[in-house]
Formats: C-alpha cells, sequence, structure tokens
C-alpha cells in the first residue's frame, strides 16, 4: 500500500515537473504577452519567463511594457522580477511568499492633463462601492521583499514649459511583512535623488497592528526639481538649495491615526534664490548657508510640537527702493497675484466657533531657541545717503517661545550698519498677550544717512552727527506703555542748500531721563544739555533768511516781507503757538547752554554787516503743565564780538490758560562804529564811534505783547554820509544833537504794543515804525521837545515883546530861561534867533513913539505932562494938530472962505484923542525902523541867553533875516 501510494506521488510529481517544464513555462512566454496586449493595447516584450516548479517561484526577466505609440521610451520595464510561493501556506494562515524580488525598474509617468496619465487606460473602472465600508487587507505573509529600481520618471507634459524629473537607485527591503503576525517587519529604504540625494528609511512596519516606528533620513535632497514644478506659479528663481531630514518616527492608523516624532532634524542648506528677472530687479538675492531645527518632537496624542534649536547661519539678503518698487516684494508676489486684494469673502470675520477652536483640539507648539549667526542686509535704497546700507552682522536670538503662549520670551537683536552704527535690544515678550520689556541701544548712528528723506521738507544737507539712544519700552497687547531713554546728538552739522558750510551746528546735545507713559499720557525730560551750539543768522542781498532758502520754493512765502505763505501754515502755526500740550502732562528739567554762539550777517544793507554773539551760557528752568501758572525762568549770558556783554532774563509760563511772557535782554557796551551798515541804510550816515547799551523788556499777557526798550548811546560821532534809498527823510544830526544830553549820552526810549494774533504782526516792523515815529516827533517838534526836558508846558520857539520895542516881560523871560536850561542839557544843540515884528501891533505902537517924541521935542512937554496927559499936553497936542491938520484942510483961500462957511467945528471943538488920533495917522515909519526893531530884538535874546543863561555866544546865532511869523518878538530855531 505503501509503496503504491509512493508510486502514485512520483508519477504525479513526475507529470507536475513535465507540465511545468513543457506546458506552462512555454505557454507563459507565448501567452503572457499575448493576453497583455489583448487586454491593453500595448506590446510586452520580455526576455523570458522561467516557473520552477521545485521552489514555486515565478521570475521575469527583461520585461518591457511600451507605451501606444511606438516612438516613446516603455512605460515599464524591469530587468528581473521574481516571486516565490512559500509551501508553508498549506498549513499557515494567508498566502505565505518566501520573497519579492524586483530589479532594474525603470518606471516612467508621463502626466497628459489633469488626471490622465499616460497609464490612465490600464486602470480599471470606478464601481460603485460603499465608502462607509471598512476596507481589510488580505492575509499574507512575505519573508522578504527586495526592491531595487535603477530609473523612476516623472514628466508632467500639461504643463508649460514641460516639467520632467526622475528618481534613480531606489532601493528597499522588508522582512517578514505580514497582515497576519502582529509582531512588525524590519525594513530598509534607501533612494538616490535627481542630483545624488538620498534616502534612507529604516524600521518596523507591522500591516496586522498598522504601526510603524522606524529613523528616516534625508541627506543633500536637491529642491531644484519641485522649484522646476512650481516655477510658472513663482516671481524668483532657486538657483540652489539642498535639504537634510533626520529623526525617529512612530506611527499607527488602526482606528484614530497617531504619530510621534522624536529626535528630528530639519536643515535647509545652501539656498540661493534670484529674480526671474535680474535686469529689471538688479542686486536683488536671498541666500542662505543653513536654516536648521534640532531636536524636534512632535506627538499628535498630545497635540505638540517642539523644537531644541533653529539656527539661521549666514542669511543674506539684497535688494533695493527705488520710488515705489521694493524688490523682494515683486520677487516673491508675482504681479499678477490677485491674491494681493482678497475677495470680500475673504476679508470678512471667520466664524466665531472658527477663530475660537476646541481648546482641547489646540496644538501647543514651542521653540526653546532661535538664532542667527553672520546675517545680513544689503539694501539699496532712494531714502538713504549713502544710498547703500550693510547691516552685517545682523544677531537674532530668541528663547522660550511657545503658541499658545506659556510665558514671556527671551528676546535678543544686535546689529551693525555700514560698520558705523549698532542697534541692540535684548528683553522679553509674551506673544500671547503681547506683554513685554525691552532694553535698547543704538550708538553712533550717523543722521546724515537721512539727507534724501529730508530733502522732501527742506533745501538742507546734514553734514554730520551722530545719534546715540539708550532705553527701555514695556510693551501690552503689542503697544508700547512706557518709554524710558536718555539720548544725545553728537558733533552736529546742517548746511542749507547753496549756502554757509554749517548754518547750525552743535557740539553735544544731550536728552536724558525721557519717561513716556503712553497709556497715562504723561512725557517727562530731564535737564538737557546742549553744548557748543554754533547758529549762522544771515540775511540775504534780497532781504530773506537763510532759514527762508531753505524751505522749498513751493512752501515758501510769496510775499518779500516773511508774511505767512499760506492759511494753512497759518493755522498750523497758530495751533502750535497755543504751546497747549492738549491732554498730555509734560514735565521738562530744563535747557543748559554752554559754550554757545550765534554769527549774524546781513547783507541785505548797503554796507554788509557781521557781528558774533558768544560765550553764550545759561539755564531755561523746570516746565510743567501740572502747574500751567509757575512761570519757568530764563537766565542767559554772553558777549558781542568777544567783549560786550549780553544777559538774557525772564521767565515764561507757555502751559497757562493765558500764556506769560516776560524777557529782558541787556547789550553793555556795544561798539556802535560796528553798526554802521545799519545806520547808513536807514539814517544816511555812517557811525565813527561810541557804544551802546540796550534793554529791550517784552511781555506778553494772553495775545497781547508790550515791550518797553530803551538806548543808551554815549559819545557818538556821525561819520560820513550813506547813499541809501531806504533811510528816513529826517534830519538825523538834529535828531541827535536834540537826544544827545550834556555828557554825549543819548538816552531814548522806544515803547511797542502789538497782538501777536494779527496777522499784520510783525515785531520788526512794529519798532522800525515807533523809532521812527519817536525821531518824527523829536525833529518835527524840537521846542516841546526841550520844554518837556525843563518840565515846562510853554512853547520855547517864540518870544513876545513889547510891541514896538525891544524889551520883553516876565513870561518871555521865564521861557529864555527855560529855554537856556534845555540847550544846557544839549550842548550839541544851536540857536538861531530871528526877531519878527507884528504891523498889527508894532506900527501903532512905533507911531506913539514917534508923536510922543515929536510932542517932546516941539512941545516943550516933559515926561510927566506925556505920561500924566494933563492939560499940557492937550495943549502941545493942540498946537501940533493946528501945524500939521489945519493947513491941510484948506488947500485954498477959496476952499478956506467956504469952510468959514460951512458948518464945521472949530479946532477947540476937537477932543483931544481924535486929535491924537488923526497925527497918529499922518505918521510914517520907514521900513528901516522896523528892519532894526528886528535885530535889536534878535539881539536882546541872545544878550539875555548869554548872559542871563550861561548860554555860550558861539551856539546862539542872530539872523539877519526876519522870522517869517506875525509876532512882535522873536522866533527861534535849532540846529546841530
Amino acid at each position: 500500500m505503501l509503496k503504491r501510494a509512493i508510486r502514485i506521488f512520483a508519477v504525479a510529481y513526475l507529470i507536475y515537473l513535465g507540465t511545468s517544464l513543457l506546458v506552462v513555462l512555454p505557454a507563459l512566454n507565448i501567452l503572457v504577452p499575448r493576453a497583455v496586449e489583448e487586454a491593453t493595447g500595448r506590446s510586452l516584450s520580455k526576455e523570458l519567463i522561467v516557473f520552477n516548479p521545485f521552489t514555486l517561484a515565478l521570475e521575469l526577466r527583461g520585461m518591457a511594457l511600451h507605451a501606444r505609440s511606438g516612438g516613446e521610451p516603455p512605460l515599464l520595464a524591469f530587468d528581473r522580477a521574481r516571486a516565490n510561493l512559500s509551501t508553508a501556506s498549506l498549513w499557515r494562515e494567508g498566502v505565505v511568499l518566501d520573497d519579492i524580488l524586483l530589479h532594474g525598474l525603470d518606471l516612467r509617468i508621463r502626466q497628459l492633463g489633469e488626471g490622465e496619465f499616460n497609464f490612465s487606460d490600464l486602470l480599471p473602472e470606478e464601481s460603485a462601492t460603499d465608502d462607509d465600508e471598512p476596507t481589510t487587507l488580505p492575509a499574507f505573509t512575505v519573508g522578504r521583499i527586495d526592491f531595487q529600481a535603477e530609473h523612476l520618471d516623472f514628466t508632467d507634459a500639461s504643463r508649460s514649459p514641460e516639467y520632467n524629473t526622475h528618481v534613480d537607485d531606489l532601493a528597499f527591503t522588508v522582512s517578514g511583512l505580514s497582515t497576519v503576525r502582529r509582531a512588525g517587519s524590519p525594513y530598509e529604504l534607501a533612494v538616490v535623488t535627481e542630483h545624488g540625494g538620498r534616502l534612507d528609511w529604516r524600521g518596523d512596519l507591522s500591516l496586522a497592528t498598522m504601526e510603524s516606528a522606524g529613523e528616516i533620513r534625508l541627506t543633500d535632497v536637491d529642491l531644484r526639481p519641485a522649484y522646476r514644478y512650481l516655477a510658472p506659479e513663482l516671481a524668483f528663481v532657486v538657483d540652489s538649495a539642498l535639504l537634510d531630514v533626520s529623526g525617529s518616527y512612530r506611527a499607527a492608523w488602526g482606528g484614530s491615526i497617531s504619530y510621534a516624532v522624536n529626535e528630528g532634524s530639519v536643515a535647509l542648506r545652501a539656498l540661493q534664490l534670484l529674480p526671474g528677472d535680474t535686469e529689471a530687479l538688479p542686486d536683488t538675492s536671498v541666500t542662505l548657508d543653513a536654516l536648521r531645527i534640532d531636536g524636534i518632537a512632535v506627538d499628535s496624542e498630545a497635540r505638540s510640537v517642539s523644537a531644541a534649536d533653529l539656527t539661521i547661519d549666514a542669511l543674506a539678503i539684497a535688494g533695493f527702493s527705488a520710488g515705489d518698487t521694493h524688490s523682494l516684494l515683486p520677487m516673491f508676489v508675482p504681479s499678477g497675484d490677485d491674491s494681493q486684494t482678497p475677495d470680500a469673502d475673504e476679508t470678512a470675520a471667520p466664524d466665531a466657533d472658527a477663530q475660537t477652536g476646541d481648546a482641547d483640539q489646540a496644538w501647543q507648539m514651542s521653540l526653546q531657541r532661535l538664532a542667527t549667526d553672520n546675517t545680513r542686509l544689503r539694501w539699496r535704497s532712494d531714502y538713504t545717503e549713502p544710498a547703500l546700507i550693510e547691516l552685517l552682522p545682523v544677531q537674532i536670538e530668541l528663547r522660550d517661545l511657545a503658541w499658545p503662549a506659556q510665558g514671556p520670551s527671551g528676546m535678543h537683536l544686535a546689529l551693525r550698519a555700514n560698520e558705523r552704527s549698532e542697534l541692540t535690544a535684548s528683553g522679553e515678550l509674551d506673544v500671547g498677550s503681547g506683554k513685554g520689556d525691552m532694553d535698547y541701544r543704538l550708538q553712533g548712528q550717523p543722521l546724515s544717512w537721512f539727507n534724501p528723506v529730508l530733502g522732501q521738507f527742506l533745501r538742507a544737507t546734514i553734514n554730520a552727527g551722530e545719534l546715540n539712544v539708550d532705553g527701555n519700552v514695556t510693551l501690552d497687547g503689542f503697544a508700547p506703555q512706557t518709554v524710558d531713554l536718555s539720548t544725545g546728538v553728537e558733533a552736529f552739522a546742517l548746511n542749507i542748500e547753496g549756502r554757509e558750510v554749517s548754518a547750525l551746528s552743535w557740539t553735544s546735545l544731550a536728552i536724558p531721563d525721557v519717561s513716556i507713559d503712553v497709556p497715562g499720557q504723561a512725557m517727562a525730560v530731564g535737564r538737557v544739555r546742549l553744548e557748543g551750539y554754533r547758529g549762522r543768522l544771515h540775511i540775504l542781498p534780497d532781504g530773506r533768511l537763510n532759514a527762508q532758502m531753505a524751505v522749498p520754493a513751493s512752501d515758501a512765502p510769496e510775499d518779500g516781507d516773511g508774511a505767512r505763505g499760506s492759511d494753512a501754515e497759518s493755522d498750523a502755526a497758530g495751533s502750535a503757538s497755543d504751546g497747549k500740550p492738549g491732554n498730555w502732562a509734560i514735565r521738562s528739567g530744563g535747557l543748559q547752554l554752554v559754550d554757545a554762539r550765534i554769527d549774524f550777517e546781513d547783507e541785505a544793507l548797503p554796507i554788509p554787516f557781521r557781528t558774533l554773539i558768544g560765550q553764550l551760557e545759561g539755564d531755561i528752568g523746570t516746565l510743567d503743565s501740572a502747574q500751567p501758572d509757575e512761570p519757568t525762568l530764563i537766565e542767559m549770558a554772553g558777549s558781542v564780538d568777544g567783549y560786550a556783554p549780553v544777559s538774557i532774563d525772564g521767565s515764561v509760563a507757555p502751559f497757562a490758560d493765558a500764556t506769560a511772557l516776560a524777557i529782558t535782554v541787556h547789550f553793555r557796551g556795544v561798539d556802535i562804529a560796528n553798526l554802521s551798515p545799519y545806520t547808513g541804510t536807514y539814517a544816511g550816515y555812517a557811525i565813527d564811534s561810541g557804544t551802546l547799551n540796550l534793554e529791550l523788556a517784552y511781555t506778553l499777557d494772553g495775545d497781547r505783547l508790550q515791550g518797553d526798550n530803551r538806548a543808551v548811546i554815549s559819545q557818538m560821532v556821525l561819520g560820513d554820509p550813506v547813499d541809501s534809498e531806504r533811510a528816513l527823510d529826517l534830519p538825523i544830526r538834529l535828531a541827535l544833537a536834540l537826544l544827545t544830553d550834556s555828557r554825549g549820552v543819548i538816552d531814548l526810549e522806544v515803547p511797542v504794543t502789538g497782538d501777536i494774533d494779527s496777522p499784520e504782526f510783525s515785531l520788526g516792523r512794529i519798532i522800525g515804525r515807533t523809532l521812527r515815529n519817536v525821531l518824527t516827533k523829536v525833529v518835527t517838534s524840537p521846542f516841546r521837545f526841550l520844554a518837556n526836558l525843563v518840565g515846562s508846558e510853554d512853547d520855547l520857539q517864540t518870544m513876545a515883546f513889547t510891541a514896538g520895542a525891544d524889551t520883553f516881560g516876565d513870561e518871555t523871560r521865564s521861557k529864555l530861561g527855560s529855554l537856556a536850561q534845555a540847550l544846557e542839557q544839549r550842548p550839541s544843540l544851536n540857536v538861531l534867533v530871528r526877531g519878527s515884528v507884528d504891523p498889527q501891533e508894532d506900527l501903532p505902537a512905533l507911531r506913539k513913539q514917534a508923536l510922543e517924541q515929536q510932542l517932546l521935542t516941539e512941545g516943550n512937554l516933559t515926561t510927566d505932562s506925556l505920561r500924566s496927559r494933563n492939560a499940557a499936553w492937550e495943549a502941545a497936542l493942540a498946537a501940533r494938530y493946528a501945524a500939521v491938520i489945519m493947513p491941510d484942510a484948506a488947500e485954498t483961500p477959496a476952499d478956506a472962505a467956504a469952510d468959514a462957511d460951512a458948518d464945521t467945528p472949530d479946532q477947540a471943538e476937537v477932543p483931544p484923542e481924535e486929535m491924537e488920533q488923526a497925527l497918529l495917522e499922518r505918521i510914517d515909519i520907514p521900513p528901516q525902523t522896523l528892519d532894526a526893531l528886528v535885530r535889536t530884538r534878535a539881539a536882546a535874546v541872545k544878550r539875555h541867553l548869554v548872559n542871563e543863561g550861561g548860554i555860550a555866544a558861539d551856539r546862539v546865532t542872530i539872523s539877519g533875516r526876519a522870522g517869517d511869523a506875525q509876532l512882535a518878538g522873536a522866533m527861534l530855531d535849532v540846529s546841530p
């Protein structure tokens, strides 16, 4: 029985072997290509199909599945493929294979359109299935899988230009892969990418439990193939980029998907990004030596991602700004990208649930440290000078970053610009709440870099100056809460375009202890120190200030007298000049001025003028908006041209409801010969010598300015006349003689008032107009001025005399005494005396004097009879009347007879007064008598001024010409 069974088994085995070798093997080599061609319409070429009946192994050699068009490379080709069925399948669950082998695979996938590939016709048609029905893997076990691909090629012909990439030398092995056994199967995967990068993957895989754990490593993976795929949508070019990834993982997908990564590391190396159009965007690039993230840990169950370090090595950014173009923006955002302008639906606020999310589902992310090393920025801009700014190195360090935030994160920034300035900042910031505290320092920042920006507002250039800032800022909600700093500008110099080398400069400006409370709207500043200030105030030949030259032409005042150029400017000036800080509380520790100097030059004069106010030092006291009525004291002292002291004292209350100001400026011992350019321009004379003491006192109450200006000029000597069209049309020498006292001093007060809110207000014009009015009043009413000197209200210009005589009464004597006192006070003043007559008064008096003389001579009268007008006087008068009047009454005998017959009274009937009047009318006063009276009256005035008043004789001159006025007396004029 046993032999029979053995015999049957042997026969069956021989039949199996014969069938396998003689039937199955030829059939496979003949029928398989035909079946494939009938099923796919593609030809299948091969070297050999081998079936090993002893090992139950099926092996295919030199297989190639060709494309539909014969001219293309095969879709699929491989050197060798083998599957070895194990006899263990007879007693173990499912199918058991000893090994699966695929070597020399060459696969060429070509995408023809969206969702259409060169193998789409090989895929089975989709069938309607229940998507909710769980998919179970068939039971199988493979002892070993050995996969080696020489070339995997992918082409996307739907893109323009056509995209192609490939992977070479892909190989992996898996041992004990099973859907039955729960134990994991070890595997190895190795891939060489298009440019020599490698992917290595080792670990365990359990299909039964749907779990895997292992290690993965990507080395030198070139990202340019991926870039080529995305290039049509990108505006930049990836010139180079390498990727390294490593780490261990654990994953499970049997139920809910879970995964974890430990000791992960990602590195992006040798990155170089260039603009697509290098001619349109020159000098623009982003390069990076390495960006590395180490210590990566991911836990999907805990929903956490953490990393130990993110380091950026040698990041270099280069670009430029020109007008509205910023070269990095078009490099990363294509011009046709509509994503820059989101739709209304996109900009709408997201759903509240989406915003809030489920707190249990929120991922926790943390990074222990982020740091940059040797990072640099090279940027060319129209807004800086030099145009090219290099920030090198830029060092950034952030610590303990977390999202959602779990507390403050440490931060540090340090950079150096053009090897000149340095900026550092360090502190902490809670990225969740936005609360933070940062210390910062800026050292050696050249202000000249910002000249292009300054040029948009002023025609001026900063030639020198370095800004230093050292401070602290606190944040809440990422908004500044408090700012504390100390700042200063060293060695500053500003030049007005086309003018002086340095119109404004200083050695040092220190602003310490600045404290700003933003929510509380409070600001405090320590005591500011300004040292070595140098200011240049220059009046140009056309009358403009050098400061006006700094204002662009479109903003400069249109009129030449400095009037406001626009209503907008007026409004702005008005709002700024009220001095109110709004709701802010402001406190300042004051200003200390050390070694300041102001250089003043006026070229708008016939003779150019220049002077220097130097050695100016002093203090401006504290001010506090919380005490608006508390005045701020001002104390300054300096000198003019190094010898004439100058002092400025006063106070100001800028925060008071009605701005209060009281300022007094004193000049002592100024040599006014240096002021000849001004006196020549406005007075028509240069000055040979003299000194000036000037006191300017101004008070401002609200909008009302009151100024009390006093000038004391000593020993001034006028020089040569100056031809000036702007000279006052006044007798300047007379004015000076009237104003100069016996000590050679001119003490002149010039009060001014004005409304500073008036658009016509100009302090210079007000002072000039007031001074002109004072001088005009002096020279047009000199005798009133002289009377005021001695406290008299009399008219000292006219002197009344006794009618017909050269004598005067007590009133004239008093006036002459007052005039003599005034002349003593004005020794430079001379008097010209003109005698004068009044025919209405002097002629009757002279006739009466002549008649009386005739009566005294012809009538043997005495003076007493003449004065008492007694009977002797009447007799003498009648005789004179008979001799002069009566003969004239009868010119012929007939006339006499007629008169005798007429009813005419005789001489005895004429009253003495009528006889006197008739005689007076017959008296003729010759002109010589009046001329003599003019001279004797002028001589009487001089005699009195010289003999009684003590005035030097050469200061009083008698004019040979009579005065113009109808005055029985004398008229006086003054001259220098």
